[in-house]
């Protein structure tokens, strides 16, 4: 839905004073964003302008992107916007905006949501946009099960020179209801920010956060899997000719069955990433939305980009670096580091097999986990084999399942893989021209 809002941000922007200047260029305005959402992939079903001296009404209907929404084709989404403008409007505004959004699915009734949109435009053509929305409700009418969104509000400001825009959205709560306990989902306080930014090459910036308090599927006292507070933040950032990419994941805790991990960090960072590859992607994308294409062919489109634009990101020789993961399993700490960096590496490297790509990448990292994860981790991939001819771990002796599981860790120790430390297992590596050691020790492909 916040993809649809956006959108809108784009269709009705106002210049001028007078009114007998501000009617046509509001239609040409009209006429020229509307575009922008057909070449965004949108499928646009209606488009109409009805002009007076004072106001003006439109109507736009559409289908979203088939990028932008799975089963895109079943929705038809309505905006009906009734435009204000002339000698009235406040100084340095040339027009306020009020929409109506209407939805359909799969060609049922057309539900009016009670969304209340409201864009003030300036005379620079910048876009303020609030977003003020009662409770929702909509009803599956097939089987009985209700999607309610709670009231929520937010704003998004539309910057016209740039053509770029920020958000700040809040929704308190979203409740799916179902027949069945483990059908029941909920969401609660979710917040979207996004800053973006232009550089003086085209390529789009920025920075944003999504985050939530919790989430959980089944009954509220005792939900089948569930996340409290979670945050995740990204930035794509400028450095030079090249391009930086930060994310970063903040889970307080996962309770799934009886087991709970908390206090889950992954911050990761892409480097050395050349910006115009980056602009590549980014424009050979915006061309696919423009396309129409459906879901599948847009997906092939994509991979053929992908596979288009890789090799000049690699030319830069790009890194990975997982600066911090750590986790609080019910065994004990999760915690490592890693940063790789390519030096020279191609396609045909890494097509040439493990040889070839470690004598183009230099890498260090370290790693450290409680001895009774591995064994249970061991215990369910056990488990998981067994499952597939129809038997349980149950039916094994399982004082020699665990003998057999504790001698393979021992092997991993005796060949320097590990190092014990009380109850803790600990590894270092480094790759260095093609060189891999591990705990100090030079480890040979074959050994690995």
């Amino acid at each position: 839905m916040k993809k649809i809002l956006i959108a809108f941000g784009l269709i009705i922007p106002i210049v001028g004073i007078a009114p007998k200047f501000i009617a046509p260029i509001a239609q040409q305005n009209y006429q020229n964003l509307v575009q922008q959402l057909d070449e965004s992939g949108a499928t646009i079903i209606t488009k109409t302008y009805q002009e007076g001296w004072f106001s003006a009404k439109a109507v736009t209907e559409f289908k979203p992107a088939a990028t932008s929404v799975a089963n895109a084709e079943k929705f038809t989404i309505k905006l009906v916007s009734d435009i204000q403008h002339g000698p009235f409007s406040p100084i340095a505004q040339a027009a306020t905006v009020n929409t109506q959004v209407y939805l359909s699915i799969d060609d049922e009734q057309t539900k009016s949501l009670p969304i209340n949109i409201k864009t003030d435009i300036a005379l620079s053509g910048d876009a303020f946009i609030s977003i003020d929305s009662p409770e929702i409700k909509y009803p599956h009418p097939a089987n009985g099960d209700e999607l309610i969104i709670a009231p929520f509000k937010g704003h998004i400001d539309y910057h016209a020179n740039t053509k770029i825009y920020d958000i700040d959205m809040n929704l308190p709560k979203i409740h799916s209801t179902g027949s069945k306990p483990d059908e029941i989902l909920n969401v609660d306080n979710i917040q979207v920010k996004y800053n973006a930014q232009k550089s003086t090459s085209g390529l789009l910036l920025g920075d944003g956060v999504f985050s939530f308090q919790r989430f959980f599927v089944g009954a509220e006292s005792k939900p089948l899997f569930a996340i409290n507070k979670m945050l995740i933040s990204g930035e794509l950032k400028e450095e030079g000719q090249y391009t930086a990419i930060n994310v970063k994941y903040k889970i307080a805790d996962i309770k799934a069955t009886d087991e709970t991990y908390s206090n889950i960090i992954l911050d990761i960072d892409l480097h050395n990433i050349m910006s115009s590859a980056v602009l590549a992607l980014q424009k050979g994308i915006s061309d696919i939305q423009k396309s129409h294409r459906n879901e599948q062919e847009a997906g092939m489109a994509m991979l053929g980009l992908y596979m288009q634009e890789i090799p000049k990101i690699m030319q830069a020789d790009p890194g990975l670096s997982i600066k911090k993961l750590s986790v609080m399993t019910p065994e004990g700490a999760l915690t490592g580091k890693l940063n790789i960096d390519t030096l020279g590496l191609k396609i045909m490297d890494i097509m040439g097999g493990a040889g070839a790509i470690l004598q183009k990448i230099t890498a260090d990292g370290e790693f450290s986990m409680p001895e009774a994860l591995l064994i249970r981790l061991y215990k369910l991939q056990i488990t998981s084999k067994m499952a597939k001819t129809g038997k349980k771990i149950s039916d094994l002796d399982e004082k020699e399942v665990n003998n057999t599981i504790q001698q393979h860790i021992n092997s991993l120790i005796d060949r320097q893989f590990m190092i014990r430390q009380g109850d803790m297992l600990q590894s270092t590596i480094k790759i260095i021209n093609g060189e891999v050691t591990i705990n100090g020790q030079i480890m040979s492909l074959s050994a690995m």
